[in-house]
């Protein structure tokens, strides 16, 4: 098992490394970015601040509710009960963040303990709406990956990944065959094509999700150890007050458990195109799984992974064309259908070998009375030529020093299941 690689594989780890160092006593590093400092610094303290952030939102509805006549409170008479549920079922989430948020079980890579580097400021620091959603959003994508609730989703989304490269590669090749999982989130597309034997890196941008799937992929000890309330904050479109508070367990299996032996299995922390763009030919399939929509410009995915594939490497893309930018102030995105996206493909060294329309849900609450399905385009190109030598796209884009889910330069990796 390969215990810590970075984007370009030329930094390990040795086996059960660690250093522990907690935020405060962290000295100043100045060999790091402190913008990148910053970014890290702001989802720890969204994640600190959830407690504070979930009494607030109580302290509304118990306002509202204050504010009505006694008349129309005689006609909700189990407010009281539901509001204990939802303080239960919040407390139950923030000992849980609590936990993934521990500086000194964060991460074993050296490079990642400079980024705790304590902020010197005067007055507190209020993490933004934008930033709590986020923290909400990772409790759902716990659900999502890790827990017997959200298997039906990863079926939709996951499965037809693990059929194709399945019937492709025989066992017997599989450990010498390398697949690449950019924006894989909490890490269970990447760790489920461990499983089947190959060698598997996922890549991921976003601190939230970083420091998650780090705790996740590494802390975890026992079937269902945890237990969250994904869905607690969900006052819209509940069908009833049992479904809004109900618990659900994580995680659905222990990685370290299944991970031995000789599974190669890594997370790379960082943009996808500044961690990947100097690297050539060194994979056999990049499987992007809800990604390729996250680009200012598809294109130059596209072209990177063109680059970084190997002759008669496999694209394999299901998704929708949800385009993350779009209409996001400050930001440039490129946007374009679906028959423009395979007409890219195609001209840039790709043949499209089968693809097809698949409906798949993203973090929904299966019981909630608003769902929302995408019809995702599933594709599998397979690479035919290879393109000139081209200029390194830029990475984010000039809005991304507002946006702190995620690193601006490419970060090592932090080590898989020990």
């Amino acid at each position: 098992m390969e215990h810590g690689s970075s984007c370009d594989g030329m930094h390990n780890h040795e086996n059960g490394s660690s250093h522990n160092h907690g935020i405060a006593q962290d000295e100043f590093r100045p060999d790091i970015d402190p913008e990148e400092s910053k970014h890290f610094q702001d989802v720890l303290r969204a994640f600190r601040y959830y407690e504070e952030h979930s009494r607030q939102f109580m302290g509304r509805m118990q306002n509202y509710y204050d504010r009505l006549p006694d008349r129309q409170k005689a006609l909700l008479p189990a407010f009281e009960e539901k509001m204990h549920s939802i303080w239960v079922g919040i407390m139950a989430n923030v000992s849980f963040l609590d936990m993934v948020t521990r500086a000194e079980e964060l991460f074993a890579n050296q490079d990642m303990e400079q980024l705790f580097v304590p902020q010197v400021t005067e007055l507190p620091i209020i993490p933004s709406e934008s930033d709590m959603d986020k923290v909400k959003s990772t409790l759902r994508q716990c659900m999502r990956d890790w827990s017997d609730e959200g298997a039906m989703e990863r079926a939709m989304c996951y499965i037809p990944f693990l059929e194709t490269l399945a019937k492709r590669f025989p066992p017997e090749q599989r450990p010498k065959t390398r697949v690449l999982c950019p924006g894989s989130g909490l890490g269970r597309l990447p760790f489920e094509l461990a499983r089947l034997g190959f060698e598997s890196q996922g890549n991921e941008f976003s601190y939230f999700m970083l420091i998650a799937s780090n705790f996740l992929l590494n802390r975890t000890q026992s079937l269902e150890e945890f237990e969250i309330h994904p869905f607690v904050h969900q006052t819209s479109n509940v069908l009833s007050d049992v479904d809004q508070v109900r618990p659900v367990r994580i995680p659905d299996v222990v990685p370290s458990q299944w991970l031995t032996g000789q599974a190669e299995f890594s997370m790379c922390a960082g943009d996808f195109l500044e961690s990947y763009g100097n690297q050539r030919e060194e994979w056999d399939c990049v499987a992007c799984c809800f990604f390729m929509d996250t680009a200012h410009n598809i294109i130059d995915y596209v072209e990177v992974i063109n680059k970084i594939l190997k002759p008669g490497g496999l694209l394999i893309h299901l998704g929708p064309l949800l385009f993350h930018y779009a209409d996001m102030p400050g930001e440039y995105s490129l946007e374009m259908s679906y028959d423009q996206f395979r007409h890219v493909v195609t001209s840039l060294g790709f043949r499209i070998e089968h693809e097809e329309m698949r409906e798949s849900t993203y973090a929904h609450n299966k019981l909630g009375m608003m769902k929302v399905v995408y019809d995702c385009a599933f594709m599998v190109a397979v690479k035919e030529r290879s393109l000139p030598e081209f200029p390194l796209p830029s990475g984010p884009g000039p809005g991304d020093s507002t946006d702190t889910s995620g690193s601006k330069r490419r970060s090592d990796a932090f080590p898989p299941p020990t």
